[in-house]
């Protein structure tokens, strides 16, 4: 099964989603920011077009600039996005400035510290071989490749096919190539734009997406009681950002259990060594927090309890 999407900008104004849903398309996405200056001005009114006629199968893209910081881009996307939880489709092509994969994994891990999440890395493999050197991209998001055909007309008629090579992966247990670019001319709703195939059924671009419903019997609810006692922002449990380092084992019959939980459980319980802190005993008790923070604030204030009384028993002492 292919599906096929259309990723859009500034440049097609004030686009006709619903007319691109009723031709076939299934998946959006729409520009964002550029660098830390440029805001698409089109963009509050995309995301609420596409949240209407793509539900759950649509996102924002940041063109990256690479002379630019990290840091600085990111906080311009966050606050351009308006929701932290559209998901992010990274466009690392900046032909003017040499890219780098520090650069590259620096940008996304400044995009995801925020909140947000990366579901696919447009990166073209020319720009990958040409402007950087062709590195190792282990570790990074799905990659969404382009390979442009000839011609324009309808996407469907446009599709190279499920086995041309802009599916071939980037190298040796590289990120799959999960979507491909294959057209910049695709006739959609009466203009000319990027068109994008998937190969996969609609629940799994859901996946990608990060809006599948488990199919069958509820397995994960556990998983999801146990995170709102456990997780430090429950209602915001993040989807998978890296599939391959969930254990096969953990895995319900649908999907993946959520793996940054347990990460997060680790970092607060394990990693940061359960700190008491003194002023952990002064936040109040109607303050949300985590089981963890609780036994931190509990702790603490049993030490200040401890502390008083052996004021008081050293003043006695010495009466």
């Amino acid at each position: 099964m292919t599906l096929y999407g259309i990723d859009v900008s500034n440049h097609q104004r004030e686009f006709d989603f619903a007319a691109a849903k009723r031709e076939g398309f299934v998946f959006a996405t729409h520009k964002v920011t550029e660098g830390d200056g440029y805001r698409d001005p089109y963009w509050p009114r995309a995301r609420d077009q596409m949240r209407e006629h793509f539900p759950g199968l649509f996102g924002g893209y940041h063109f990256a600039r690479n002379n630019v910081d990290p840091d600085r881009q990111a906080d311009a996307l966050l606050a351009h996005l308006g929701d932290p939880s559209i998901p992010v489709q990274l466009d690392y092509e900046d032909t003017r400035n040499r890219g780098s994969i520090d650069n590259m994994k620096a940008l996304i891990r400044a995009i995801e510290e925020r909140g947000m999440r990366v579901f696919a890395n447009y990166l073209p493999r020319w720009y990958w071989t040409g402007h950087m050197g062709a590195p190792r991209l282990d570790g990074t998001p799905p990659i969404w490749n382009s390979h442009y055909v000839n011609g324009t007309g309808y996407a469907s008629v446009l599709y190279p096919g499920d086995g041309h090579a802009g599916w071939a992966e980037f190298h040796t247990g590289a990120p799959p190539v999960v979507l491909l670019q294959f057209s910049e001319r695709g006739l959609v709703a009466g203009q000319a734009v990027d068109v994008n195939a998937f190969r996969g059924t609609e629940h799994e671009l859901r996946a990608l997406f990060g809006s599948a419903q488990p199919e069958g019997e509820p397995v994960a609810d556990i998983v999801e009681q146990g995170a709102g006692q456990l997780h430090p922002q429950p209602g915001r449990l993040r989807p998978i950002n890296r599939q391959q380092n969930v254990n096969l084992s953990t895995q319900s019959p649908a999907e993946p259990w959520p793996y940054d939980i347990w990460c997060d459980i680790w970092n607060e319980s394990v990693w940061d060594g359960y700190d008491i802190r003194p002023e952990y005993a002064d936040v109040p008790d109607e303050v949300g927090r985590s089981l963890v923070a609780l036994v931190q604030t509990v702790a603490a204030r049993q030490v200040r309890i401890e502390s008083k009384l052996d004021q008081l028993l050293n003043r006695k002492e010495g009466a």
